[in-house]
C-alpha cells in the first residue's frame, strides 16, 4: 500500500511541476497580431483612432506582461494577465476594422459639408485692386485658399476622406482670413 501510494504521490508531483510551467500564449498573440493588421487594412487608425489605439495600446501591455512572466522562473509564470490583454487587443481590433465603414460614411457627410462651406467662402471672397501691399497680400489669401479647396476635391474624388476635410477645412480658414484681411471700401465723400 506505501508504495502504491508513493507512486501516486511521485506521479502527481511530476504532473504538478510539469502543469505549473505555463507557456507564453502564442495563438492568443497570433490572433491580435491578426486582428490588429485587419484593423490596419481596414484604415481603422484614420477613422476609428481612438478604437484602433485602444487595441495597440492592449496588444503592447500584453507583450510588456508576456516579457515579465517570461523572465519569471518556469514554476511561477502567469499569463493569465497578458491572455487577458491579447484578448482585449484582439476584440477592440476587430471592433475597429468592423467600426470603418460606418466611419467612412460619416466622415465622407463632414467632408461634403466643409467643401460646399469652403466653395461658398472661396467665391464669397472680393477680388482684390491692384496696387496696394493689402491687396497683395489678400490675393495670395485667395490663391492658397482656392488651391486648397481644389486639393481637398481631389482627395475627396479620390477617397481620402481625412485627407480632404483637412484639406477643406485649411481652405476654408484661409478664405475667412482672406475675407478679415480685406480692405474696406474708402470712397470720398461729396
Amino acid at each position: 500500500m506505501k508504495k502504491l501510494s508513493l507512486v501516486t504521490l511521485s506521479c502527481t508531483l511530476a504532473f504538478g511541476l510539469f502543469s505549473g510551467c505555463a507557456q507564453a500564449p502564442e495563438a492568443e498573440v497570433m490572433a491580435a497580431q491578426a486582428a490588429l493588421a485587419a484593423a490596419d487594412s481596414a484604415e481603422a487608425d484614420l477613422y476609428v483612432a481612438d478604437l484602433y489605439q485602444a487595441a495597440q495600446d492592449s496588444f503592447a501591455a500584453a507583450q510588456a506582461e508576456i516579457e515579465v512572466q517570461n523572465s519569471e522562473s518556469a514554476f511561477s509564470r502567469d499569463y493569465d494577465y497578458a491572455q487577458a490583454l491579447l484578448a482585449s487587443a484582439t476584440q477592440l481590433a476587430n471592433d475597429a476594422a468592423a467600426q470603418v465603414e460606418i466611419a467612412k460614411e460619416e466622415m465622407g457627410g463632414e467632408v461634403q459639408s466643409l467643401l460646399a462651406q469652403a466653395e461658398a467662402a472661396v467665391a464669397a471672397m472680393p477680388a482684390p485692386a491692384a496696387g496696394n501691399a493689402a491687396n497683395v497680400a489678400m490675393q495670395g489669401g485667395s490663391d492658397s485658399a482656392q488651391s486648397l479647396l481644389m486639393q481637398a476635391q481631389d482627395a475627396f474624388a479620390n477617397g481620402q476622406l481625412s485627407e480632404a476635410r483637412d484639406l477643406a477645412q485649411a481652405a476654408l480658414d484661409k478664405a475667412a482670413a482672406a475675407q478679415q484681411t480685406a480692405p474696406t471700401s474708402t470712397q470720398p465723400l461729396l
